[in-house]
């Protein structure tokens, strides 16, 4: 093989091993992208259930005080209320002591 064709093979090796690495380098930089977004997404998501976890441990608490409130009132023997009605007084009918 004459030189010319030994260096036309070894630029056109090269020039074929640049290009790959630069689209391998390009296709690892848009899956690191898709990656962060992902991950920022589902950081997002996590923060919401958080939230949603820690309303859901109050109302479970509230609930389980109110029930505790119920059989204590049970076990105390009080009679649940039903209607209540209110006596009303005319303030003229009011006694004044001098």
């Amino acid at each position: 093989m004459n030189q010319k064709k030994k260096i036309k093979l070894t630029s056109n090796i090269l020039t074929f091993l640049l290009i790959s690495l630069v689209g391998i380098y390009v296709f690892q930089v848009i899956e690191s992208g898709k990656t962060n977004y992902n991950i920022g997404q589902n950081q997002e998501e996590l923060t919401l259930l958080e939230e949603e976890t820690s309303n859901l441990k109050l109302t479970a608490s509230k609930t389980s005080n109110l029930n505790n409130i119920e059989s204590k009132v049970k076990e105390l023997g009080y009679a649940k209320m039903g209607r209540i009605d209110f006596i009303t007084i005319p303030s003229s009918s009011v006694a004044i002591n001098d």
